[in-house]
């Protein structure tokens, strides 16, 4: 019989600040021995962020089907881990998962309820740069709750992600969908998205992921190789984060909705997409929200 524990995997490179926060959050829910961290190549800043943690480091290899290879060894490896624990977590470095306190404040048992339930997926939100007081974030502190100091955040259905099986299943490229397998929407559940928070930290790294993407993509072209959608947003770099802020900031608030309102209509938008059961995003019922006191320090 498998024990009563979750396991939580990620894979990250050049990220130590995201890392940290990441493994701190999930250690203090599930124990740093059952946090699983992927290093997509040597990286010594990230390994001190995970120390304690079961760390691995593979060769950094980028090409056209980069996303396709991560998501696929990341399936395989969380799917592995299901014969040692009931329930396992898989999601990017950028990203929170965060249980509602009205719901409870143990995560893993809350996990760990739904072990005979399918795969789900948190409500997923972009959390926005902006403060309490709807301005323009400034001096974020990483070492801080984030949720204190940036308490809105805009509903994205493509952040939905189904990143808590219970069964061995093939994540899609970007781990927004399973192949051939559904899964529901958890009302108690939210995703923060973490990066549109702080500029100064993402623009170097996605720069660089653009230049990256760039060569791939000439390289796969002059062998006329099949494009993959995922590399193309790697090539925008840096803009593509601005966009994705602008965008974010262009929604209607809706200061009386909580992170859990949207499950409802999120869970009649799964379909089935490229081989995938995901959340189809509609842009017009995206909208911000102000986290209600109770997620203050949540994350």
């Amino acid at each position: 019989m498998k024990p009563n524990k979750v396991a939580a995997v990620t894979m990250a490179w050049n990220s130590p600040v995201l890392l940290k926060k990441w493994v701190e959050h999930n250690a203090a829910a599930y124990g740093r021995e059952n946090l699983f961290v992927i290093s997509h190549g040597n990286d010594p800043a990230q390994a001190a962020a995970a120390e304690g943690t079961n760390y691995i480091t593979l060769p950094r290899e980028f090409n056209a089907e980069f996303d396709a290879i991560r998501w696929r060894f990341l399936s395989n490896y969380a799917s592995g881990l299901l014969e040692y624990y009931k329930v396992v977590q898989v999601n990017d470095v950028d990203e929170l998962i965060v249980l509602d306190p009205e719901v409870g404040t143990d995560r893993k048992e809350y996990l760990l309820s739904l072990a005979d339930q399918g795969h789900f997926a948190p409500v997923g939100y972009d959390v926005l740069p902006l403060n309490g007081d709807q301005n323009t974030l400034t001096g974020l502190d990483w070492s801080k709750p984030l949720s204190e100091q940036a308490p809105y955040a805009v509903l994205r259905a493509r952040f939905c992600k189904p990143c808590i099986i219970t069964a061995p299943v093939e994540m899609m490229p970007g781990g927004h969908s399973l192949k051939h397998t559904k899964f529901k929407v958890d009302s108690a559940l939210m995703l923060a998205h973490l990066k549109l928070l702080d500029s100064a930290l993402w623009q170097s790294h996605y720069d660089t992921l653009a230049h990256d993407a760039r060569i791939a993509t000439r390289r796969a072209r002059t062998r006329d190789e099949r494009i993959p959608r995922g590399i193309r947003g790697f090539g925008r770099g840096a803009d593509q984060v601005r966009a994705l802020i602008e965008t974010g900031m262009d929604r209607p608030f809706d200061l009386k909705a909580a992170p859990g309102d949207a499950a409802r209509f999120l869970n009649q938008r799964l379909e089935l997409i490229y081989e995938g059961w995901r959340v189809e995003p509609r842009d017009e019922e995206e909208y911000i929200i102000r986290l209600a006191p109770r997620y203050m320090g949540a994350f």
